[in-house]
Formats: structure tokens, sequence, C-alpha cells
């Protein structure tokens, strides 16, 4: 990650951390995660997780809760928010680690990979998808939550409100398909799902873009 975006990006989610402003995340993103897991096929045998820009780890302590969870591995850039993952989750499946995704260095493959609301912040998206494809598993699923899109105009503004103008990807759904298969992801799918009961406009009519695909 550029050294400039970085820095901009874990300062705000430190901040974030510090705040308790990220609750305010995650129970934006209760329902997008929900249709995540049901938009997918769960592994049926022992699965190894990883959750991308993990937060304080909320993500991770979901999925571990099924009984074929093996480990819930989260990765995040803020550190504040790795701490908070550590402190809040004493799940003996999950491990937090405070990193780049492109820098960090693991040996272990995954099953199924979530990217929650964090993609649109790779400053090279080829780059950083081919590493992330490098750590899934072959026939391994990664799955991408993104609200940030084109098509959703209401969050063009996005990066000047909630990101002190900090540049990020706005990319359009048949965009982010295309990117995914041009670093070799497979069966890529898109679907936009509708929270009827948000209080967002946006949410109720159009919806959160949802990609799935194979490595």
């Amino acid at each position: 990650m550029s050294e400039n975006i970085k820095s901009s990006l874990k300062n705000i989610f430190d901040t974030w951390a510090e705040s308790g402003r990220y609750q305010q995340t995650i129970d934006g993103h209760l329902t997008t995660v929900n249709h995540m897991v049901n938009y997918i096929d769960l592994p049926e045998k022992s699965f190894d997780f990883l959750d991308i820009g993990c937060g304080n780890g909320w993500v991770c302590e979901r999925v571990s809760q099924f009984d074929n969870c093996n480990s819930c591995t989260g990765i995040d850039i803020s550190s504040g928010m790795i701490a908070k993952a550590n402190r809040e989750n004493k799940n003996a499946k999950t491990n937090f680690y405070n990193s780049d995704i492109l820098e960090w260095q693991t040996d272990k493959k995954f099953d199924l990979v979530f990217i929650v609301e964090a993609a649109y912040y790779f400053p090279d998206l080829k780059e950083y998808l081919a590493k992330i494809k490098s750590l899934i598993k072959e026939d391994g699923q990664i799955v991408l939550a993104i609200h940030y899109f084109k098509e959703n105009i209401e969050s063009h503004d996005w990066p000047e409100k909630h990101l002190n103008n900090t540049q990020i990807n706005l990319l359009s759904s048949t965009e982010w398909q295309k990117t995914l298969k041009e670093v070799g992801f497979k069966s890529v799918q898109a679907k936009l799902f509708k929270d009827l009961f948000s209080q967002e406009k946006w949410e109720r009519e159009l919806g959160g873009l949802v990609i799935k695909a194979t490595a």
C-alpha cells in the first residue's frame, strides 16, 4: 500500500478504534455479512478463514462459531483495531495480525476469504488481489462486500465526508468483476443485496454489492 494512503488510512482507523466510531460501521455491516455468508456455499469440511480489513475482529468471531471452522485469521493495518480485536475476541480459533496484506508473510493457505468494505482501499487492485489469491487454496472462495461503487451515486462523496479526501478506488460492478478475472479468479459472480429496514435510501432501493469468486 502506498505510504501516504497507508498512513492516512491507518490514522483514520486508529482514531475510529479509540473513539468507538467503528461500532457504527459494525452495525451498518451486520446485514451485509449475513448476505455474504448466505451467498456462498460454506465448506462442508473443516475450513480456515481469513478476514482482510478485520477491524475489531467481529466477523472472525462470528465465523469462528461454525462447528467446522478450524481457524479464523484477521489482518488490519490499524494497530488500534488489532488491539481491540485481541481484547474482545477470546475464542481460541481466532488470531489477529497488524499488517498490510501485501507485506504479510505466511505459509498458511485459506479456504475462505472475506473482504468487508476494504478492497477499494487497495492502491493497486491487481497487485493486492493477486497476493490475496496466492493465499487461497485451490478452489477456495473469496467474497467481497462493496458499498462504495459507481452505481451507488450516494457513496461518491464518502472519501470527502469520512476519509479526509484519501484517494480510493471507485469502480463499477462490472469493473470489479473484470479485475478479479484478470488476476485469475474463476466463477466470478455479483449480486446486489437490499436492506429494506436500513435508514439509508440507497440500501433499501439499490442495495450493497457482494461479489464472490473461486481461486
